[in-house]
C-alpha cells in the first residue's frame, strides 16, 4: 500500500508512458516523457526513409504515372525530417521553446512539399528534362 499515492504525488495518475511505469520523479519524469515521444516520431520518419529507399531501389512496384528519381529525392525529405527531430530531441532540456519550433516547423515544411520535394537543385533537372 506504499505505492498507493505515489501516482498522484508523480503526477502520474495511473498514466501508461515510460516516466509513469518507471516511477522516476521530477526531472527524469519529464526526460522520460520527452522520451514517450521523440522515440516513435523518429522511428516513423525513419520506416519512410526505408519505405522511399526500397521503392527507390524497386522501380518496378510504383506506378507507371511516378517517375523513377521521385522517391530518391524523397529519401532527402525524410533525412531531414529524422535530422530535425533528433535536433530537437536533444535541444528539448535545454532549449525548450527551440525544440517547440522545430517540431512545429515540420508540418509545415511537410505540407508545403507533400507533392514531392522542391529543391531549388531540382528545378534546373526539371527544366532539362523533356
Amino acid at each position: 500500500m506504499a505505492g498507493a499515492g505515489a501516482g498522484a504525488a508523480d503526477g502520474c495518475d495511473g498514466s501508461p508512458s515510460l516516466s509513469c511505469r518507471a516511477g522516476a520523479p521530477g526531472a527524469s519524469v519529464q526526460l522520460t516523457g520527452q522520451a514517450d515521444i521523440w522515440c516513435p516520431t523518429v522511428l516513423m520518419t525513419t520506416t519512410w526513409l526505408l519505405l522511399f529507399h526500397y521503392l527507390a531501389r524497386h522501380e518496378r512496384l510504383p506506378t507507371r504515372h511516378t517517375p523513377a528519381a521521385f522517391f530518391a529525392r524523397e529519401r532527402q525529405r525524410a533525412l531531414l525530417g529524422i535530422t530535425a527531430y533528433l535536433l530537437a530531441a536533444l535541444l528539448a532540456p535545454w532549449l525548450p521553446l527551440a525544440s517547440l519550433l522545430i517540431v512545429a516547423a515540420l508540418p509545415v515544411f511537410y505540407g508545403l512539399t507533400n507533392e514531392g520535394s522542391r529543391w531549388p537543385c531540382d528545378r534546373g533537372r526539371a527544366a532539362a528534362s523533356p
